[in-house]
């Protein structure tokens, strides 16, 4: 059996963040979310994420959201990208990050998180549902 995948969600907003926690977790996914500080890079370094989910980005976060993506991706991490807006779209389209743009419904993002987990593949996957 294949380990459950790990999704790190990273969104300065704490209502965002929450949002996005319960999609993830719902969806089968084990979840860790932090907001868009120094705090994001350090749980990368700790952790192993399969995927790591970078919400608003662009929006003017206090770190860098091209910088954490990059060293996100080097530990070996997908990275999914939202977007508050298309005008940040080519700063991480250049690099080849999957995006979704607001506003998205729970069940795109969560097929951006199986399109994800394929296209990496990633030798995790989500919970099955209780029976």
């Amino acid at each position: 059996m294949a380990e459950i995948c790990m999704v790190l969600v990273v969104e300065p907003s704490d209502l965002f963040r929450e949002f996005l926690d319960v999609i993830v977790d719902h969806a089968g996914y084990d979840v860790v979310s932090v907001d868009m500080t120094e705090a994001a890079q350090q749980r990368i370094e700790q952790q192993r994420f399969d995927i790591v989910i970078l919400a608003s980005a662009g929006g003017g976060e206090r770190i860098d959201p091209l910088r954490l993506a990059q060293h996100a991706a080097a530990t070996g991490a997908q990275v999914l990208i939202i977007l508050d807006d298309a005008s940040h779209r080519r700063i991480f389209l250049k690099d080849g990050y999957s995006m979704l743009a607001k506003p998205f419904t729970p069940r795109a993002l969560i097929a951006e998180l199986e399109r994800l987990r394929s296209r990496g593949a990633l030798a995790c996957e989500p919970r099955q549902p209780p029976a």
